[in-house]
């Protein structure tokens, strides 16, 4: 399954490339392998095609990708600051606005507050919500290749099954029609249940995963920021409620991303399991010390209004077929 077939061989014919994912690492690939097409340094030119089973974010207002579409936080260290800004003007006119720089990390302990700012400890590090940044590079790859020929984007559309061994993928869109799609080089950013990963378990002896999980149940809910919690600093709230820990996150429009959570093997208050917002609200007024909410009963509101939920990671040795 590594070793490419079809045009791989042929230094003048365009390499196709299939994308499996089209959250902020599947986009910023496509974006990356369509931007090399205009380059001069290279004879090599690529065809695209990105898969993704949920919507185009990139044809969403930030309005409305803020009030129906919000997703988890995450972080982009210098690496990945750099990844995005190698396509030109992608930082600077679409990413760097949508998330806030952190300056600064503070450890809760209770009430008390230990906050740590050293340059060299942070680094460069910004903190953004996966829609938003998917929607950012979904919106560049649109402005500018929407009518390129070399690309095609398919979303609202399933990758079903990898025929690693004849290099295509059989792939299933919004109205249930199947089809095939032949490849040169495939790549798996389909997230931790992939089914590009799974192929390459099944038939590259040399792939190795690893697949885990926080063993935590969350909950995370979106608070204007309480006076005196630093606008661009990253919170870290051990024990914030008994068997709880939390962390907040800084959020553009003054806000603050703040998740509370339970190791698996525990339990929470059972007041905190409750669906009546009053008593969420009275019990986190009562027992969460590390800064004081300015509407305890909107955050309870938000929690009630949610599952818990989970998250996992997964390493691999490889995530391509080009090796």
């Amino acid at each position: 399954m590594c070793n490419p077939a079809g045009n791989a061989g042929d230094a003048d014919a365009p390499l196709h490339v299939v994308v499996a994912g089209a959250g902020p690492a599947g986009a910023l690939a496509a974006l990356q392998l369509l931007c090399r097409n205009k380059g001069i340094t290279s004879r090599r030119s690529y065809r695209v095609t990105l898969v993704d089973g949920g919507r185009n974010f990139g044809l969403l207002s930030e309005e409305e990708l803020k009030k129906n579409h919000r997703s988890w936080m995450i972080g982009l260290a210098s690496h990945g600051i750099d990844a995005l800004r190698t396509v030109p003007g992608l930082w600077e006119k679409y990413v760097s606005h949508v998330g806030v720089n952190l300056t600064s990390f503070a450890l809760h302990l209770g009430s008390k507050e230990m906050k740590f700012s050293d340059p060299n400890d942070i680094g460069e590090n910004y903190i953004v919500d996966r829609n938003f940044v998917t929607a950012a590079v979904a919106r560049y790859l649109h402005e500018h290749f929407v009518d390129d020929e070399a690309f095609e984007a398919c979303y609202n559309t399933k990758v079903q099954y990898v025929d690693g061994p004849n290099k295509r993928v059989l792939i299933r869109g919004e109205d249930g029609v199947e089809r095939y799609v032949h490849y040169d080089y495939i790549l798996g950013c389909d997230g931790v249940r992939s089914a590009v990963r799974a192929a390459f378990a099944q038939h590259e002896r040399t792939f190795e995963m690893e697949l885990s999980d926080i063993f935590t149940s969350f909950k995370a809910i979106h608070v204007p920021r309480p006076a005196g919690v630093d606008a661009a600093s990253l919170h870290l709230l051990p024990d914030c409620m008994p068997t709880m820990n939390g962390i907040a996150l800084p959020e553009t429009g003054d806000m603050i991303n703040l998740s509370a959570g339970v190791y698996n093997h525990l339990s929470c208050h059972p007041d905190m399991l409750s669906e009546d917002y009053k008593v969420v609200s009275a019990y986190m007024k009562k027992n969460f010390k590390a800064f004081e909410l300015i509407d305890w009963d909107d955050a309870a509101r938000q929690w009630v209004g949610q599952q818990w939920n989970t998250t996992g990671q997964v390493h691999c040795n490889f995530y391509h077929s080009a090796r």
